[in-house]
């Protein structure tokens, strides 16, 4: 009796198993002018950042200067706040900060997204949306692979 318990449990761990793979390899969805990640991809993200970012001199000015451009978008009637999370040659993790209002993401992560890229700024774009009202995580976004493959 306990062999067939254990045959049924084992069955249901690998079902189980893989229907998070499934789950995980559907495509991506297209959202607020990116795709969206899945929970598996932002924490893979997260892992490859740095858990308190070093920012150099041109990080900083870059930053101040995204935080504005951010904050213009609303005629600073809101406060969204902007740190990296990751930033290497080919791709720039950001957290933003602010109200959970799916108008004000899709403004933003349409402007982030679509924004021309510089040297200053890489092609390979994370934004990761957490909302000030209670520190919850509201949508994980990126720079849609084939615009990335367009400019490569």
């Amino acid at each position: 009796m306990k062999r067939k318990e254990s045959t049924i449990s084992t069955f249901i761990l690998g079902l189980c198993g893989l229907m998070l793979i499934a789950c995980d390899t559907q495509p991506p969805l297209d959202k607020y002018c990116g795709q969206e990640l899945t929970n598996t991809q932002v924490i893979g993200i997260k892992t490859q950042g740095e858990n308190s970012y070093e920012y150099s001199d041109a990080d900083l000015d870059l930053l101040a200067d995204l935080t504005t451009e951010v904050q213009e978008l609303f005629n600073d009637t809101l406060v969204i706040e902007v740190f990296f999370f990751l930033k290497d040659r080919d791709r720039i993790g950001l957290y933003l900060i602010g109200p959970d209002d799916k108008a004000v993401l899709k403004k933003i992560s349409c402007y982030l997204l679509d924004k021309e890229t510089t040297d200053r700024l890489p092609m390979d774009r994370y934004l990761l949306f957490y909302s000030n009202e209670n520190e919850d995580l509201v949508a994980g976004i990126r720079k849609k692979k084939q615009e990335l493959m367009q400019t490569q």
